[in-house]
């Protein structure tokens, strides 16, 4: 959402998921390719950004290529960052 050429378009998309979530009553979350392993919240929608190996300092450093485990128990949804290798 952030790396929208038309930064309009990337609120839109924002948008339309906040309205999603409202209507349905249900948790939205988006994974995206980025340039970094993180994750924010952003009016009730939460996006993560994953790198895997396409991190800085991938080659010395395997350890920095992740992946995110989630898991979900009834109502209760939980994430982490775990190492790919």
């Amino acid at each position: 959402p952030k790396a929208f050429s038309d930064e309009l378009e990337g609120n839109l998309l924002i948008d339309m998921l906040e309205n999603q979530s409202q209507r349905s009553g249900k948790n939205v979350w988006v994974f995206y390719k980025g340039d970094q392993n993180s994750s924010y919240t952003k009016n009730g929608v939460k996006f993560f950004s994953l790198a895997g190996f396409d991190v800085k300092g991938i080659t010395q450093d395997t350890s920095l290529a992740k992946y995110l485990l989630v898991t979900v128990m009834g109502d209760e949804v939980t994430f982490r960052f775990k190492p790919i290798l």
